[in-house]
């Protein structure tokens, strides 16, 4: 593994486990992260999820708040994500 997918969740580092539609092309998937401010860090497993970081704040109120706000914005993407599973608070 290389830097990034080595490496630890850092305290303020919201992550998400994401699996992308059949149909999801990688430019899509990448101006989806984009926006987000967020990248893939490790996968896809062999359930076919990919884990995505993004920044978030280090208080646990507010990740768990920033956490939802990643979440429902990826699960809005719907013709991009099939699911997304939480990891962390």
């Amino acid at each position: 593994m290389s830097g990034a997918e080595g490496s630890v969740a850092g305290i303020g580092e919201l992550r998400v486990k994401v699996m992308f539609t059949p149909t999801a092309g990688q430019q899509d998937v990448g101006a989806l992260l984009q926006r987000l401010d967020a990248q893939i860090v490790a996968g896809p497993s062999n359930q076919g999820l990919y884990t995505v970081a993004a920044q978030g704040p280090a208080e646990l109120d507010a990740r768990a708040r920033a956490l939802d706000v990643l979440v429902r914005a990826l699960e809005a993407e719907s013709t991009l994500v099939r699911g997304v599973v939480r990891e962390g608070p």
